[in-house]
């Protein structure tokens, strides 16, 4: 879970530092085999209507604003060292494995 403070002459806010859970399992299977699975999702925190805020997750353009817990990211799939990843569901595409290193929040 994740969160921020900010503080200007006019604001003094708490906001979401969008807040994941996610569970990314394998398995060893035979001849160099892993079976691969990750499932991640987003979470906003709360709503309130106080002047310090713990809501909107101003990064939530994978799931709708409105809903506490939405699916970043869903696959399942096989691996191998030499033959490289093969997944099926929902996850990053090319785009991100070149613009994923600005992703560290």
């Amino acid at each position: 879970m994740s969160a921020y403070y900010l503080k200007t002459d006019d604001i003094s806010q708490v906001a979401d530092g969008f807040s994941r859970v996610y569970f990314d399992l394998s398995h060893h299977i035979k001849h160099n085999w892993q079976a691969i699975a990750k499932l991640e999702w987003g979470v906003q925190l709360s709503t309130t209507d106080d002047s310090i805020i713990v809501n909107h997750n101003g990064l939530t353009s994978t799931g709708p604003s409105s809903d506490t817990l939405w699916l970043r990211q869903g696959f399942v799939g096989v691996e191998h060292q030499d033959y490289g990843r093969f997944t099926l569901g929902k996850q990053w595409g090319v785009s991100y494995d070149i613009g994923g290193v600005t992703d560290w929040f």
